[in-house]
């Protein structure tokens, strides 16, 4: 009789190791999917983390009299991690009055960087009018400075293939001085 009890314990160990490898290999993909996931979006928060501080820095080095050019190659050497002349764009950007006449904020003065050369200003355009947020029109005198930063995001599993658009293509930072 324990003879018989040994065997269908022994067998029931067996079982039950069977239904833990089916249970694993089903929930292991999910568990594995879920883990590369908080690594993207990790590395997305940490992206735009960084571009925002560029940002800040650049609008620092401008408002301190640095010619716009010369921010530009400055923030352009800083991003080494991120690339922004292989893999994204620099737009700095300087907003006055229309003219004496009109306040219709404006940009004046553009400079432009990077790979992404489809990236258009969110702020606008050479010569054209200016989206600043708050502004409708500027007094007098005053100057703006708009630094834009923009830079391809790679996640590194592409979940984008299943169909989950999760991930942005583009990480964009602005600010404005």
């Amino acid at each position: 009789m324990s003879s018989l009890l040994h065997k269908r314990s022994r067998a029931n160990r067996v079982r039950e190791r069977g239904v833990a490898i089916a249970e694993f290999a089903v929930v292991f993909p999910l568990l594995l999917t879920l883990l590369i996931s908080v690594v993207d979006i990790s590395r997305m928060i940490y992206m735009r983390q960084v571009l925002a501080d560029l940002t800040r820095e650049t609008g620092s080095l401008v408002s301190r009299g640095t010619p716009i050019e010369d921010a530009l190659n400055q923030v352009i050497r800083t991003s080494d991690a991120f690339d922004l002349d292989g893999n994204g764009s620099v737009i700095i950007s300087r907003i006055r009055r229309k003219d004496d006449d009109d306040a219709t904020p404006w940009v004046h003065e553009q400079a432009v960087s990077g790979y992404l050369d489809d990236q258009v200003s969110r702020v606008g355009e050479l010569e054209a009018e200016a989206k600043v947020p708050g502004f409708d029109d500027l007094p007098d005198g005053v100057t703006l400075t708009a630094i834009e930063l923009a830079s391809a995001f790679e996640p590194l599993f592409p979940i984008n293939d299943f169909g989950l658009d999760v991930y942005p293509e583009l990480i964009y930072q602005s600010s404005f001085f």
